[in-house]
């Protein structure tokens, strides 16, 4: 695409690419008609997305959800992730690329296709591509070289857009200095904690009163619907133990999803960096060139090893480390950085400075590690975990349906005989509510729910929860009441009391502040008042998390209002229930230098992946402003 641009720097076509791209930009930031129809899920342009291309691409997206999740996906959490709304919206975001390179005759050349397939790990034997394991493979995977190569000269194709959106992201010096701020700001706190729970017996408990609290907190205090429930558990750790492998089905799965096995040409790598910030004057770049080429004639000279100078010259966080970056492939470095480790050998280093947003790098590559496949012996372990996961929710199923079946007759106060007629132990719990814990079971939400959800006398089932599938009868029910002040009395007699603590709690604050407030001093006012003071010690402005109190974002951007000007918040605090008084001890805003470059360069990188993200959702935004995009009724329901 690139070369294309360039050939065709003066044609209208590229002119107009740019314009529709610097438009995105400025508005956006940076078969017979019949049976098409009927096998249609959506259209785009004219362009039909069938039944068929959108199973796959939702079976695709349903398995690596399985992976994520193991035993506890199951389909009311792929409703909550709306999956078959993802896998609509990226079957549409491809049509709207692959259309856009249409319009404007974007196009993967034959030697890119070819030079793309050549390098794929998964066809290459002993590192070289292999004709007849890219037939092979492909024929496992029940694909024809033309519909493969279709499909991914269409990726390809994609990845350049992509690529150019997102070359157009930019990110501005003063936004990473502003996130830098919100980072690397931190201050030390005093504090004063006034907990109600510590004032509850100094609350006076008169009979006449507490009648009046309850009769107006009555709803408060109502006994919820609670549910008893005969049950049998499912370990999955035990059913696992009854699927069987043989190394047929090892290796078949293994020559299938060979490519889930290709380990990528990776390099352990360090590197000595001299920053330069990309906003600094030519002579800064030129100055740190220079110091670079010096360093490269002390390597040359042998007396120094790459390790001690980056010990002593690299401005980077690997600096103490002697600039070891570890190993990585491609694509987690910024791409002259790559570029330059993967042109190395083991042992040799770069003889000219390699330049990035982040100044003046010289790269070591200390070893190399080819692309390669995995054998089957290193990898049968994990194909035997991952087919008995696959297996395991079926198998889980079946039983439970085949005990469903048995028990489907069953009177209620024979289930517990039955069950265990079969060889299996099932248990009665207590009453309980929908949010307590169930006696023996634990705080199973899932299961809670679909106890209450079903009608007293019937079973029901529960499967892929927390590695463990029920079939239970709800064999009771307890009605929600109001009760007697007789029969919730000493809740109510604490709640009392809390509600007087609290009240009590928030007279002896605005006492405590309306002193210290006179210049007296938080610290000084509490002491008189015989309070324990706390001291947070430094910490950070942008994580939220307050020592000593805890993580609310709200509270602590207040407190990082406080200045040496006016140390004292002027009101209490509140967080969980806890009242505190807060007065500032100290307000940092520097760093070493190494430890300022190192989280600037942190938040360049963070930075520069959001805006590219954001460049390319808003290019997606508007393909779809300007397409035609039809959807069948029904294929977003679940």
């Amino acid at each position: 695409m690139l070369r294309y641009m360039r050939r065709n720097a003066k044609s209208w076509i590229v002119k107009l690419v740019f314009f529709v791209i610097i438009v995105v930009f400025c508005f956006w930031g940076v078969g017979s008609m019949k049976t098409k129809k009927q096998n249609m899920v959506a259209s785009v342009n004219g362009s039909v997305i069938t039944h068929n291309d959108f199973g796959k691409a939702y079976q695709r997206l349903v398995q690596r959800y399985q992976e994520q999740y193991k035993d506890q996906f199951n389909a009311e959490l792929a409703a909550q992730l709306r999956l078959k709304e993802q896998t609509l919206n990226s079957l549409v975001d491809r049509q709207l690329m692959l259309d856009f390179a249409s319009r404007y005759k974007l196009q993967v050349s034959d030697d890119e296709l070819r030079g793309r397939i050549a390098t794929m790990a998964a066809f290459q034997n002993n590192g070289l591509f292999d004709q007849q394991l890219y037939q092979q493979l492909l024929s496992y995977n029940r694909l024809t070289p033309a519909e493969f190569e279709t499909s991914l000269r269409d990726d390809l194709l994609i990845d350049k857009i992509s690529n150019l959106i997102r070359s157009g992201a930019k990110t501005a010096p003063f936004e990473i200095e502003q996130q830098y701020l919100q980072q690397q700001e931190k201050i030390s706190l005093m504090l004063v904690k006034l907990k109600p729970e510590q004032y509850l017996s100094d609350a006076a408990l008169d009979a006449a009163e507490l009648q009046n609290y309850f009769t107006e907190n009555r709803e408060t205090f109502r006994v919820p619907e609670k549910r008893q429930i005969r049950v049998v558990t499912l370990d999955h750790a035990v059913e696992r133990r009854e699927i069987h492998l043989d190394d047929g089905e090892i290796a078949a799965y293994y020559n299938e999803h060979r490519g889930d096995f290709m380990v990528p040409e990776k390099v352990k790598a360090r590197h000595i960096l001299l920053k330069v910030a990309a906003e600094d004057p030519q002579d800064a770049w030129d100055k740190a060139h220079a110091q670079a080429l010096e360093l490269v004639g002390r390597l040359q000279s042998g007396k120094e090893t790459f390790a001690e100078l980056a010990k002593e010259y690299s401005q980077g966080p690997s600096a103490p480390r002697g600039g070891d970056l570890g190993w990585f492939a491609r694509g987690a470095m910024v791409k002259p950085f790559e570029d330059a480790a993967f042109r190395l050998q083991a042992g040799e280093y770069t003889r000219k400075p390699v330049r990035t947003m982040f100044g003046y790098h010289l790269v070591q590559v200390d070893e190399r590690q080819a692309a390669h496949t995995r054998s089957l012996e290193e990898v049968r372990g994990e194909i035997e975990a991952k087919i008995i996961d696959e297996r395991l929710p079926t198998l889980v199923s079946r039983k439970i349906d085949n005990l469903a079946s048995q028990m489907k007759d069953v009177e209620p106060d024979q289930f517990m005989a039955k069950l265990a007629s079969f060889g299996l132990t099932a248990m009665e719990s207590e009453f309980f509510a929908q949010n307590e814990p169930i006696a023996g079971i634990g705080n199973v939400v899932l299961l809670a729910a679909k106890v209450f959800a079903t009608p007293v006398g019937s079973t029901a089932r529960v499967e892929n929860t927390l590695n463990k599938s029920y079939f239970f009868l709800v064999s009771g029910k307890q009605e929600s009441f109001l009760p007697e002040l007789t029969q919730v009395k000493d809740e109510v007699e604490h709640a009392y009391r809390l509600a007087m603590a609290r009240v009590k709690v928030k007279n002896l604050a605005a006492d405590i502040l309306a002193r210290a407030g006179d210049g007296v001093g938080l610290e000084e006012v509490a002491g008189q008042a015989k309070l324990t003071v706390d001291h947070t010690g430094l910490f950070p402005r942008g994580r939220g998390f307050i020592p000593t109190i805890g993580v609310d974002q709200q509270l602590s951007k207040r407190l990082f209002a406080l200045y040496p000007e006016r140390p004292l918040y002027p009101e209490p605090l509140v967080y969980q229930d806890m009242v505190f008084l807060a007065q500032l001890e100290e307000r940092k805003t520097t760093e070493s230098e190494t430890e300022a470059a190192a989280l600037r360069e942190d938040l360049a990188s963070q930075l520069h992946r959001y805006r590219e993200f954001q460049a390319l959702n808003n290019f997606y935004t508007y393909l779809r402003q300007e397409a035609d995009i039809a959807i069948a009724p029904g294929v977003l329901e679940e």
